[in-house]
């Protein structure tokens, strides 16, 4: 009988010191969603207005230290940008030489990782205006955004975007 009491009494203890896991309701997946949607959308519309500073507001301010001490990182096609200097670098010509941006939605989906992180996916079109009044033709862009919630806020973790290389 001593050796059950003591089994049981480990076995309960062991079961108490285990972290809780609670799943989220589909309702609040679809509310997070809603959120990613929302906070995705800013920052097209920021691409839109060609607004760089409101553009790169959707990233952690500091990405060198955001996970696990190791960088955020955006892909562009073959370039990698791990730091929030290195994006402003290689995207401030980009934003100066554009009066424009239109982007379409063709589709969208978001995966719900967590209560603080979550993976958008999109699908499009863009067409580039820029200040000498040249506009592309619509091109296909597709998108794929981690975003974690940092002190209350959806910021980007990682984004990898693809498009057509001639534009």
């Amino acid at each position: 009988m001593r050796r059950f009491v003591l089994t049981a009494f480990a076995l309960t203890m062991f079961a108490a010191c285990q972290p809780a896991t609670t799943e989220l309701t589909e309702e609040q997946k679809a509310e997070i969603a809603d959120e990613i949607r929302q906070v995705a959308a800013g920052m097209i519309e920021a691409a839109e207005e060609v607004d760089i500073e409101r553009w790169l507001s959707h990233w952690p301010p500091e990405l060198e230290q955001r996970f696990q001490d190791q960088p955020a990182l955006f892909v562009n096609r073959l370039s990698i940008y791990p730091t929030a200097e290195s994006i402003r670098v290689a995207w401030e010509p980009s934003f100066a030489a554009r009066s424009a941006h239109d982007i379409v939605t063709v589709d969208e989906y978001v995966a719900v990782l967590d209560a603080d992180a979550a993976l958008w996916v999109y699908e499009g079109t863009y067409t580039v205006s820029d200040t000498l009044g040249n506009t592309t033709e619509p091109a296909p862009w597709t998108v794929s955004v981690v975003w974690v919630r940092q002190s209350g806020e959806w910021k980007a973790l990682h984004l990898h975007q693809s498009w057509n290389p001639a534009n």
